[in-house]
């Protein structure tokens, strides 16, 4: 046995696409000089190198022939079948890698997501499990949300953005963390199922971390008055309901004759946030300081106050708006 020869350490795997679609081909090797791709026909008479390939398929692209990663693009269903390989060589001969095969449809669909995560309730340094799944993905990418839904983390940005948290299979189905910190409380996760015909999202699961702060923040964090820190038109007012929720009304002045009320009471549901689902609104036009006519009524709207950097954060969720308080 010839033991200069190249390792092959990685083999491509199938991939399936739709006509004219694009794939990606990976291998891995050691101790070699040299690589190139080689196209096999599906009944196997034919084994073409790339650049035979090439004049084969004439509208299809290919790149990284001589490389490790070969990628296709714009394959034609005349495609469907072949196999690709790599052969890494060196002065002391050559190894091929396994063959992988291409299947090219025409009907391909949009992964389908049959299962969504649910929310996780952990203490500080713990861990949570999140499980999806899908039918027809190819690819799966684990998403984190912030509480106000302005920032949007790939699970790599997530690892960067909280160093002690620690990641397991945000490129799979089931996401795992451990030493979950008191930063991610409000955050929410979810799935992105990919294949080359388009995405799905799962439903956002609910992060919370409980905490030593949690009673004080129910009890007299969502209190008293606050307005918006930028033009000064919408007062919000906490009052006492219980130990576990707030009657809350918001003033948004939009002139000197129109206002927009809201009415809701809001409960806690993590450390430093509260959501509603009961929001009554309706506008009030006066026509003098003490007559005015009701419009544009509504209900059951839904949002969020959060406490983010010593403000308080007001997230609606019909608007998509988020509006900064501070103490009035």
């Amino acid at each position: 046995m010839n033991t200069n020869l190249p390792q092959v350490t990685k083999s491509p795997t199938d991939e399936k696409v739709p006509v004219n679609g694009a794939a990606q081909f990976i291998s891995k090797y050691e101790n070699a000089k040299w690589a190139e791709w080689h196209f096999v026909s599906p009944d196997g008479s034919k084994d073409l190198d790339y650049k035979q390939a090439q004049n084969e398929f004439k509208t299809m692209v290919i790149d990284g022939g001589y490389t490790k990663d070969l990628t296709l693009k714009n394959i034609p269903e005349a495609f469907n079948g072949w196999k690709v390989y790599c052969r890494f060589s060196n002065d002391s001969g050559s190894v091929n890698t396994e063959k992988a095969t291409i299947t090219v449809v025409n009907d391909m669909a949009v992964p389908k997501v049959t299962k969504s995560p649910t929310g996780e309730t952990v203490q500080p340094g713990g861990a949570a499990t999140f499980v999806a799944n899908h039918e027809g993905a190819f690819w799966a990418e684990w998403h984190f949300a912030n509480p106000g839904a302005t920032r949007d983390l790939t699970y790599t940005d997530a690892a960067a953005e909280f160093p002690a948290l620690k990641i397991t299979g945000g490129d799979q189905r089931i996401l795992k963390l451990s030493n979950i910190p008191a930063e991610l409380n409000g955050w929410k996760v979810y799935c992105v199922f990919k294949n080359n015909a388009g995405t799905a999202n799962t439903d956002a699961a609910l992060i919370t971390v409980q905490g030593q702060g949690q009673a004080a923040a129910q009890t007299t964090g969502f209190q008293g008055r606050w307005a918006d820190e930028t033009a000064g038109k919408c007062v919000l007012t906490f009052s006492n309901r219980d130990e576990s929720s707030r009657n809350v009304d918001i003033i948004w002045n939009n002139g000197a004759n129109e206002r927009i009320c809201w009415k809701m009471t809001a409960k806690a549901q993590k450390d430093d946030m509260m959501i509603y689902e009961d929001g009554h609104t309706w506008t009030e036009t006066y026509t003098d300081e003490s007559n005015y006519t009701v419009s544009n009524e509504s209900y059951g709207g839904t949002g969020s106050f959060y406490f983010s950097g010593g403000k308080l954060y007001w997230y609606n969720d019909q608007t998509h708006q988020e509006t900064a308080m501070i103490p009035a």
